[in-house]
């Protein structure tokens, strides 16, 4: 089974926004001629033109279709296969922890296609295309939370408006004891798996944007491995003996 936000993952590239004006022009144009009495490309005013006649006396009726429909238009099925796609994959988890990671690991991916395409570089023409899309990642990441989560978790998280790796290298530093460099490193005051401090701070806390944690930065915030990513000394937060 493939995953259940594959097709959606299209979103977060940025020819989704590039070429909304050809696959309405050219797409959506081929596909209208086939269908309707007349459709006429209106570049100039950003839309098509469909004429639909409704009797013998030649009397019918104007639709236009923007750039900015047909590409909402576009969003809505993606989203709607991706919605589909995950309550059948919910259904196939008979374990309500391995279900709720599932919901958590898959709006960290959300936030991820967010943070993709916020970063994406378009003409400033599309930049209205693109604040709508993120309106609706944003929407969807909402309502899979409230769906799937808000049963299971009606704790508030807990908004930490420092910066992420600052939390996250406390927890690290009270899990695996901090480093000092004329004392000795401070006790583990923590006794608990990576795993578990992941959920920690992904059930319990939301960004100083309000936005989610994600499971792949956290991850590598308490990866022993990789301490380049974790607050550096004079910024972390200091333990005492």
């Amino acid at each position: 089974m493939k995953h259940p936000l594959e097709d959606y993952r299209t979103i977060a590239s940025s020819n989704f926004i590039l070429n909304a004006e050809d696959r309405l022009y050219i797409n959506r144009y081929s596909e209208l001629y086939q269908e309707v009495d007349s459709v006429e490309r209106e570049r100039d005013k950003d839309r098509l033109k469909i004429i639909i006649v409704s009797d013998i006396w030649g009397d019918g009726h104007v639709i236009y279709e923007t750039v900015t429909r047909h590409f909402i238009s576009e969003y809505n099925k993606l989203e709607k296969e991706a919605r589909s796609n995950i309550d059948a994959f919910i259904l196939t988890i008979l374990e309500k922890q391995k279900q709720q990671l599932f919901i958590e690991n898959t709006i960290a991916t959300l936030q991820e296609l967010q943070n993709a395409i916020a970063t994406n570089s378009i003409e400033p023409k599309h930049e209205p295309l693109k604040a709508i899309l993120l309106d609706k990642v944003v929407s969807f990441s909402k309502l899979i939370e409230d769906i799937y989560l808000k049963g299971n978790n009606s704790i508030p998280k807990i908004q930490w408006l420092g910066k992420t790796n600052v939390l996250a290298t406390l927890i690290y530093d009270l899990w695996k004891g901090q480093d000092k460099i004329k004392q000795p490193s401070t006790k583990p005051l923590l006794k608990a798996d990576k795993k578990d401090l992941e959920q920690l701070l992904i059930n319990n806390f939301i960004d100083s944007k309000g936005n989610p944690l994600t499971i792949s930065t956290v991850s590598d915030y308490l990866n022993k491995s990789k301490p380049g990513t974790r607050a550096k000394k004079g910024i972390r937060i200091e333990l005492e003996y």
